[in-house]
């Protein structure tokens, strides 16, 4: 008979009554020490406890309170008083986009100065600099201004950037900047985007590639951005769990023989992290990715461990982690949208990969790619359309030719960049040319049709009505089955 399900997942019942009490302390103000209180009150009660369930339920309770106590010691909260005039000094975390006469970046404030001396501060803002101002990447401003707060109209928007660490929008005109101190950043970020520069691409197709390979946004039009929205292949613009998951199984493929040695599935695993954090270098290391990123070395480590309970309890424990260390992670959509996609592939696309398991490795390898597209892009439907307000009725249907190419453009590039051999660029500037200009032929005809995509915004409730189903299906599965592996279907071992 089986163990009861908190036994069996015990880190998946850590963060989910963690996760319950930061969502709900966000919005109910509950002093610090009796929130800390209460977690030492129910864990002495939980330890004096000879009724295990009795104790379990103790247990329960104070996760459910250290989240919230969490929160109140590591969450974001703005120092900086809004709408009054401060001495800011900034530096610039990424690429600028033109957007109306302005430079839009998203900024960290290193110090500040407001009626009260200098302080130092670790805020963001999202900086709208005069054009006229030479910045960018990397670049140190003093400036006077004044932080406006996102406005309440923006609603879920505003507080997501709360959550993310923005205290609101910068405004800066040429008059309010005193001092500009342009640095040359050079790490991978910087190097692969100049090295995409040297293959010459076109307008759109260079835009394409950037934002798809390396997270370089900058040439995108707003055009092609509702292009892509309306035949639902968005997400491949935005490096985040599709392009991580590229790399995850590329080099799975590439590695699948090292399971024939000794402690070959803990090589591989090793192997293959390594990979995963130096394309998150390449991309910036920007939120979505490291995300990302996380989640991915956890299921390659739920691989080596060859166990679906501990491939759960490792993605419940590196959720649990990550929120440890910023508890406003679980109000980012990006967070939400990785970690749903990551829990579908090991729940459902994993045993569906091994149902599609033939003799031909490069057919596996295929079959992986669009079994990971297809089970993320429905797990994470819902909470799409609650976000965004719009559902791609094609997006499923051209889900498989989006995966492939973008499968294409993120190795093609990677390669590129890491071998960055002059007698190559053409060829591979061919290539990518070629591939991203029908796709986006592909697109702009699909996003045109009148019922590519339907506006449905879906309400808060209904998310989780539709995940509690999901989830009580899963379990239900799950609970009468036996013990099974999580090797990927192109496995040796």
């Amino acid at each position: 008979m089986n163990k009861p399900t908190v036994n069996r997942y015990p880190m998946v019942a850590a963060a989910v009554f963690s996760m319950a009490g930061i969502a709900l302390f966000d919005s109910v103000v509950v002093p610090w020490w009796v929130m800390w209180g209460g977690v030492l009150f129910c864990l002495v009660l939980a330890a004096v406890m000879i009724r295990q369930r009795v104790a379990n339920l103790y247990i329960a309770v104070a996760l459910f309170l250290f989240g919230g106590a969490i929160l109140t010691m590591r969450g974001f909260s703005p120092q900086i008083t809004p709408n009054e005039r401060a001495f800011l000094t900034l530096e610039v975390e990424d690429n600028a986009v033109i957007r109306k006469g302005f430079a839009v970046m998203p900024a960290r404030i290193v110090e500040y100065e407001q009626g009260e001396g200098v302080r130092p501060s670790s805020e963001r803002v999202n900086l709208l600099l005069d054009t006229l101002v030479n910045a960018d990447f990397g670049s140190r401003i003093e400036a006077l201004g004044r932080i406006l707060p996102f406005p309440e109209k923006e609603g879920e928007y505003g507080r997501l950037m709360l959550h993310r660490g923005f205290s609101g929008t910068l405004f800066l005109r040429a008059d309010d900047v005193v001092k500009v101190e342009n640095r040359k950043v050079q790490n991978l970020h910087t190097i692969a985007i100049e090295r995409l520069s040297r293959l010459k691409l076109s307008g759109d197709e260079a835009a394409i590639v950037g934002a798809m390979a390396v997270g370089d946004r900058r040439g995108m039009t707003p055009e092609l951005r509702e292009a892509y929205a309306r035949a639902g292949a968005s997400h491949i613009l935005a490096v985040s769990g599709l392009h991580v998951g590229i790399i995850f199984l590329l080099f799975n493929l590439l590695l699948a023989w090292l399971p024939l040695l000794r402690h070959g599935q803990v090589i591989r695993a090793v192997a293959v992290v390594v990979p995963i954090w130096i394309y998150a270098a390449m991309c910036g290391f920007s939120p979505s990715v490291v995300r990302a990123a996380v989640m991915f070395s956890a299921l390659q480590l739920s691989v080596a461990a060859s166990s679906v309970y501990l491939s759960l309890n490792t993605l419940a424990f590196t959720a649990f982690a990550m929120l440890l260390y910023r508890p406003d992670y679980l109000f980012d959509c990006s967070f939400q949208l990785s970690f749903i996609a990551v829990f579908a592939i090991v729940v459902w696309g994993v045993p569906l990969m091994r149902s599609l398991r033939t003799q031909r490795r490069w057919l596996n390898a295929i079959m992986a790619t669009m079994v990971v597209g297809m089970v993320s892009s429905l797990a994470t439907m819902p909470l799409v359309a609650h976000i965004f307000g719009t559902v791609s009725l094609v997006g499923i249907v051209l889900n498989p030719l989006v995966i492939v190419v973008a499968y294409l453009v993120v190795i093609l590039s990677v390669v590129w960049i890491a071998l960055p051999f002059a007698p190559l660029a053409g060829l591979v500037g061919f290539a990518l040319d070629a591939v991203v200009k029908y796709l986006n032929f592909v697109i702009e005809m699909v996003a045109g049709w009148e019922w590519s995509a339907v506006e449905i915004s879906l309400p808060m409730w209904a998310v989780w009505i539709i995940y509690a189903i999901a989830v009580a299906i899963t379990a239900l599965l799950g609970y009468t089955e036996t013990k099974k592996s999580v090797n990927l279907p192109y496995d040796n071992s």
